[in-house]
């Protein structure tokens, strides 16, 4: 993993349940933040671009976030992704 700060992290949200999703080095979704690929600008937005096409069915409205890496951990930067990464803030009704 690089360490910059000009690294980019692909997201999305799951349209099975709207859960926020990371794009791996692997090219598959995560929902945990830290196992993200960290990437330039340009190929972030290229693979956003990418699965918007062509994964439609199974996750929707993907885009870049700025991310810093530190000791091998990744850090979202602005307040909106630091929350989307964590869980959500309120609590989760139950069914009955």
């Amino acid at each position: 993993m690089v360490e910059s700060n000009e690294l980019f992290v692909v997201t999305a949200r799951f349209l099975a349940d709207g859960a926020p999703v990371y794009l791996t080095a692997a090219g598959t979704w995560s929902r945990s933040l830290q196992e993200a690929e960290p990437l330039a600008l340009e190929r972030g937005e290229a693979e956003a671009k990418q699965r918007n096409l062509s994964e439609q069915r199974l996750v929707a409205d993907a885009y870049t976030f700025k991310v810093a890496v530190s000791g091998g951990q990744i850090e979202a930067l602005s307040a909106r992704e630091r929350i989307r990464s964590t869980a959500p803030t309120v609590r989760i009704r139950r069914p009955d």
